[in-house]
């Protein structure tokens, strides 16, 4: 793969958020949980661990979960504007992923920090935290790749669902949870994509203060 195709994989990638329930081929969601095998890990560790959900009673438990603990956090979250929708498309909505024929969890094995060098909590949990995004993130480039919609539902990580996620799935609490995939055929044309300007936020040897952006260009740039 030349640079241009892969640049174009990942401006391809976009977050999917209303599904057809159309069935995923087995052999797809099989490659793309494989797919985070060849992530990079700190010494090689390879804590991933990938259990895929197809069972409708655990993804409905699921989803109620995620519903409840998105209605928290929606109340507070100052509305955004819908993109416009093709004739008899569902309008993308923070938990469209309930339609997912397939949802994707990601967990990290903890008890690999007892076989590498010492170091701090903070140190560690960076690391860890890196090695699981990196495999996520492989795992969301190969759903693009297949011509598939993926959305990433990181509210399964949350403190107060992750527990009972785990003890529906049968995983040990040794086991941290990172984050869903939500895998299906896309109903939704995702709007375009806000980017910055990769000249304004690469940035060579001594910096100041003056070479980031103010708060209040923060602030513009986050807030719809």
């Amino acid at each position: 793969m030349d640079y241009n195709n892969f640049l174009e994989l990942i401006k391809n990638r976009r977050s999917i958020r209303a599904f057809k329930k159309d069935p995923v081929p087995d052999a797809s969601v099989q490659k793309i949980a494989e797919s985070v095998c060849w992530a990079p890990s700190g010494m090689n560790t390879q804590p991933w661990e990938v259990v895929i959900v197809k069972k409708q009673s655990l993804k409905d438990d699921i989803a109620v979960l995620v519903h409840e603990e998105f209605k928290k956090i929606m109340a507070n979250m100052p509305p955004r504007p819908m993109p416009p929708l093709k004739p008899g498309q569902k309008p993308p909505s923070p938990t469209g992923f309930t339609d997912a024929p397939v949802f994707i969890l990601l967990f990290g094995d903890t008890r690999v920090r007892d076989f590498g060098p010492p170091m701090g909590d903070e140190t560690w949990n960076n690391l860890f935290s890196a090695n699981l995004a990196l495999g996520f993130h492989n795992m969301l480039l190969a759903a693009s790749a297949l011509g598939l919609g993926a959305q990433w539902v990181s509210m399964v990580a949350n403190p107060d669902l992750a527990p009972r996620i785990r003890k529906m799935l049968g995983v040990p609490d040794f086991m941290k949870l990172f984050a869903m995939i939500a895998l299906g055929h896309p109903d939704m044309e995702p709007s375009a994509k806000k980017m910055r300007s990769p000249d304004k936020m690469v940035h060579y040897d001594e910096c100041t203060d003056s070479d980031f952006r103010t708060y209040d260009e923060v602030k513009a740039f986050c807030m719809p």
